[in-house]
C-alpha cells in the first residue's frame, strides 16, 4: 500500500513538471567506476597507457549513450565527479573534461566505491519508484584493496537489484570475475565494445569522438 501511494505521488510530481516525460520513471541508470590507480600508468606495446586507453574509450562510449539513460561517473581516487543525470550537450562537455583530466595515482578501493555508488543508486530507485534499470560498470586493471569487503559490497548491490559488470583492462583474472559479469579488454575498440555489451546497447560509433575533440 505504501509503495502504491509513493508511486502515485511520484507520478503526480512528474506530471506537474513542465519538462517531465512519460518515460522518466523507466529511465536506465549507469554509473561508471573508473580505476585511476597508479598501475593504470603501465603502457602497452603501442605505447598507450592503460589510463589513456580507458579515458579514450570511456569518452567515446558516453558520447553515444542513448538518451534514455542517466549517467554517473566515479573515479576510484577522485570520487563522485559526475552525479547521475541525463547527458546532453552541456553535460557531455562537463564529463568529457572530467574524464580527460583523470590522473593515475593511488590505490584500488573498489569496495568503498561500490558501497557509495549502491547508495546513489538506491536514492535514484526511490526517485523512480523502483522502476528502470540500474547498472554499475567497473573498469579496472588490477586487484582491489580489501577484497573480502569488495565481495560483500557486490552482494549488497545484487540484493538491491543493481547489476555489476566488470571490464578487466590487460588482466586475465580478477576476483570480480567469479561474482560479476566480466569482460576482458585491451584496445580502445575492445574497451568500447565491452562497455556497449555492459548495457546491452547497439550504440553506433560511426562518428569518432576522441579526447582531442575537447
Amino acid at each position: 500500500m505504501i509503495k502504491k501511494i509513493a508511486l502515485i505521488l511520484t507520478l503526480l510530481l512528474f506530471s506537474s513538471n513542465s519538462f517531465a516525460s512519460d518515460d522518466l520513471l523507466l529511465r536506465k541508470n549507469i554509473i561508471i567506476i573508473f580505476d585511476d590507480s597508479g598501475s593504470m600508468r603501465v603502457k602497452a606495446k603501442n605505447k598507450k597507457s592503460r589510463l589513456s586507453r580507458a579515458k579514450e574509450s570511456t569518452i567515446k562510449f558516453v558520447s553515444h549513450l542513448p538518451n534514455n539513460y542517466n549517467l554517473g561517473f566515479y573515479g576510484l581516487n577522485h570520487g563522485y565527479k559526475f552525479p547521475l543525470q541525463a547527458v546532453d550537450e552541456k553535460s557531455l562537455k562537463q564529463i568529457t573534461k572530467i574524464i580527460s583530466t583523470m590522473r593515475a595515482k593511488g590505490s584500488t578501493p573498489i569496495a568503498k566505491a561500490i558501497n557509495k555508488m549502491v547508495n546513489k543508486m538506491q536514492k535514484q530507485k526511490s526517485i523512480q519508484a523502483g522502476y528502470g534499470t540500474y547498472t554499475i560498470v567497473i573498469a579496472t586493471d588490477g586487484a582491489a584493496n580489501k577484497q573480502n569487503e569488495m565481495l560483500k559490497a557486490v552482494d549488497k548491490a545484487i540484493d538491491e537489484g543493481i547489476e555489476i559488470k566488470t571490464i578487466g583492462i590487460d588482466i586475465g583474472s580478477h576476483t570480480l570475475k567469479s561474482v560479476t559479469n566480466f569482460t576482458e579488454a585491451s584496445s580502445v575498440e575492445q574497451l568500447v565494445e565491452a562497455m556497449k555489451k555492459a548495457i546491452n546497447s547497439e550504440i553506433s560509433l560511426d562518428n569518432e569522438f576522441l579526447l582531442q575533440d575537447f
